[in-house]
């Protein structure tokens, strides 16, 4: 899936996050929406300088079609996380896994591998200059960013860039509910980065 893809959505997906058609009752997480930032509690910082290249790049074509793959059960129990299921989302035609917390199943984690993008993360960055939320991170030691149309970290969601070499971004969308986790959707969202970069690179 391409950023242009994503930003095919429309303008109404720069000011919200659509969320997936419900299954089974439950409510899915946001489509992908390559998104001037909320200032910042100081533990990160935005970077206009464009991102550097990725010195130890990792492939995820294999995770494009079957992404659930990404966690491991012993991934899966440490972050307390229910057997994933690949979804269609139907506004870009990606293949997406969702995962439901354990505790509770309206607690959830969207993995998307965006592809074939020239510039990958920077794309991201360019794309989410009007963002609420637009903060640069590390994940794994890989070049990652915080970035979403509106800041949901109050009400548990977070969403997680990673680039995993100069052209292919790790998409990981979290919305948490009724988990203690909640109180730190971005921090939740570096674990399951982490276990996913670490499975990628093994």
């Amino acid at each position: 899936m391409t950023l242009a893809q994503s930003g095919a959505l429309g303008a109404a997906a720069l000011v919200a996050v659509t969320a997936l058609s419900a299954c089974a009752g439950e409510q899915e997480p946001g489509n992908p929406v390559v998104s001037t930032p909320r200032a910042s509690d100081g533990t990160t910082s935005l970077s206009t300088a464009p991102v550097p290249p990725v010195s130890d790049p990792l492939d995820p074509e294999a995770w494009v079609s079957t992404p659930c793959q990404a966690l491991t059960s012993e991934d899966r129990a440490e972050l307390a996380l229910a057997q994933g299921r690949t979804r269609e989302k139907a506004a870009t035609s990606a293949m997406s896994c969702v995962w439901a917390l354990s505790g509770d199943r309206t607690s959830l984690v969207d993995l998307s591998v965006m592809t074939e993008n020239a510039t990958g993360l920077n794309a991201v960055y360019e794309a989410n200059r009007d963002a609420e939320l637009l903060e640069e991170t590390k994940t794994a030691g890989y070049p990652a960013v915080y970035a979403d149309a509106i800041d949901q970290r109050d009400d548990g969601g977070c969403v997680l860039w990673v680039g995993v070499n100069d052209r292919d971004v790790l998409y990981i969308d979290v919305s948490l509910r009724y988990v203690p986790e909640a109180q730190d959707p971005c921090g939740y969202a570096d674990r399951v980065g982490e276990a996913i970069v670490s499975n990628l690179g093994s």
